[in-house]
């Protein structure tokens, strides 16, 4: 269930309400580089973002503490990281995940007392409100990380995309596949061994991204549906959307059910290969 879609019998802190004010900052979770550890478990450094000085006081008093629901829809797995730091490191048991795992950090109550907040709405008059153990105080945006993405070659070619020489030596179209983990482009095959033939030379990679890569990437784009995020969608697409949202240059065009947003991603997702192409051509002059 969605938490924006939860209603408490007191304020609680977000970055979508006024019950608060101010509200927590839009990017209130900062996420740091996946690492392993001893036992070769993945660890995800987390840091949260919070202002709210009473709420700090509170943890620093030990009626509160920051709590991190973490929860892996594909294997099951479920578990509960409690803290009195901001910085946080969660493992995850190798073994155990799988796919999209969510992460969900709240600050919770440690113990049962009388809550009131300076920066509480002006509705609420200063009212005091019966809190006890386990109570949420304030709701960080969740985190969710897919454990299927390479994150360390999100932006090789290869990450998305392969090339296929196709089964029947009479076919002579170019064909796309969308509904594996990656886009698959299928050659004929005299356009496979002619392919075959540049794909190892550096002086062709950018005409070969700007031809054929750049234009099977936006007949893709342009033919998914992008209105609603699948966790069992193919993992092409769950790389695209994470680049989207957390790479600078490409999240004005975040809107992905925009064409013209699809257009500048498909170039910008293969490093603008046209203008590498052009690049190559003078440097030939």
């Amino acid at each position: 269930m969605s938490q924006n879609n939860l209603a408490y019998p007191y304020p609680v802190l977000t970055a979508y309400s006024d019950d608060v004010q101010p509200a927590l900052v839009a990017q209130n979770v900062q996420v740091g580089e996946m690492q392993e550890n001893d036992n070769n478990d993945y660890v995800l450094p987390l840091t949260l973002i919070l202002e709210d000085q009473q709420l700090l006081q509170l943890i620093a008093e030990g009626k509160a503490e920051y709590m991190f629901d973490v929860n892996c829809p594909a294997s099951l797995y479920r578990h509960c990281v409690k803290s009195n730091h901001n910085e946080v490191k969660i493992e995850f048991p190798f073994k155990r995940v799988s796919g999209v795992v969510k992460i969900r950090p709240y600050v919770i109550a440690k113990t049962a007392f009388t809550y009131q907040n300076s920066t509480f709405h002006p509705d609420y008059e200063n009212e005091s409100f019966g809190i006890e153990e386990g109570d949420v105080l304030a709701i960080f945006n969740e985190i969710a990380y897919d454990f299927e993405i390479d994150y360390n070659q999100l932006k090789a070619f290869s990450s998305i995309m392969f090339i296929r020489k196709a089964e029947d030596d009479n076919e002579q179209d170019i064909r796309y596949l969308m509904d594996e983990a990656k886009i698959v482009i299928i050659l004929p095959v005299d356009k496979f061994n002619k392919y075959n033939q540049f794909k190892a030379d550096p002086q062709y990679t950018n005409a070969v991204h700007a031809s054929l890569a750049q234009n099977a990437l936006l007949a893709v784009l342009m033919q998914a549906s992008w209105d609603d995020e699948d966790p069992q969608e193919p993992l092409w697409k769950r790389t695209i959307r994470y680049r989207v949202a957390h790479e600078e240059e490409l999240m004005p065009y975040k809107d992905l059910t925009n064409r013209e947003n699809l257009v500048v991603i498909a170039q910008k997702l293969l490093g603008d290969p046209i203008q590498r192409m052009f690049e190559d051509f003078a440097k030939e002059e």
